[in-house]
């Protein structure tokens, strides 16, 4: 498709876990930029349904659940990525605990959330 596209826009509060890791971006799959801590990204997709995820970039774990989303030609959305839990645990000294459960682990350390906002 040659049209108009539309632009998103993917900012990261900052947050003390994970700071010093770079999320990628991925749109249905694919990587579409990368967004480090307090940082954002900003790039163009074609219009219509998809999916935005986000992945740590050296282990590639999905830290937040995908976002469905459909955009049209020209419009704009921005994603809020933020943290939302795991520095209180931490605090609680329940992460050796968490290692032990592989579902434990996807619910408790996925805790960034995407929020969306159209402009």
């Amino acid at each position: 498709m040659n049209g108009p596209k539309a632009r998103v826009t993917v900012k990261r509060e900052h947050s003390l876990y994970s700071c010093a890791v770079i999320f990628g971006v991925y749109v249905d799959g694919m990587k579409v930029g990368s967004v480090a801590n307090g940082g954002e990204a900003t790039f163009e997709i074609e219009p219509g349904k998809h999916t935005l995820e986000c992945k740590e970039s050296f282990m590639g774990r999905l830290v937040a659940d995908g976002a469905p989303f459909e955009i049209q030609a020209g419009e704009r959305l921005e994603f809020c990525l933020r943290c939302s839990g795991f520095v209180l645990m931490t605090f609680l000294g329940l992460i050796p605990l968490a290692w032990l459960s592989s579902g434990f682990r996807k619910r408790y350390f996925r805790r960034f959330t995407l929020s969306v906002n159209k402009k």
